[in-house]
């Protein structure tokens, strides 16, 4: 997978404390994947707490894990502790 080889990459140059590495993609570097997982954020603002990814495209893959957090999440968002499951772009 292309995801895997920067990690190694990444493992090797760093003496193995690099673990994961973080894809930002375009101009505005939006945050897509973390090397062979995907990346959840938590965001606090103004009108609450966040829970972020990024949504499914051509640079993001569906999968199993990534379906179930989101449906847990939006079925009881204060049990996880946020007011909004979003997924959207962002930075």
């Amino acid at each position: 997978a292309p995801t895997i080889k920067p990690v190694l990459d990444a493992a090797a140059q760093t003496d193995g404390r690099a673990q994961q590495v973080l894809f930002l993609f375009g101009d505005d570097h939006r945050v897509t994947e973390v090397g062979s997982m995907n990346v959840f954020v938590v965001l606090r603002t103004a009108s609450g707490v966040e829970l972020v990814t990024a949504p499914l495209s051509g640079d993001i893959l569906p999968g199993v894990t990534r379906r179930s957090i989101l449906d847990l999440a939006r079925a009881d968002p204060a049990s996880v502790g946020v007011d909004v499951v979003s997924e959207r772009v962002f930075t």
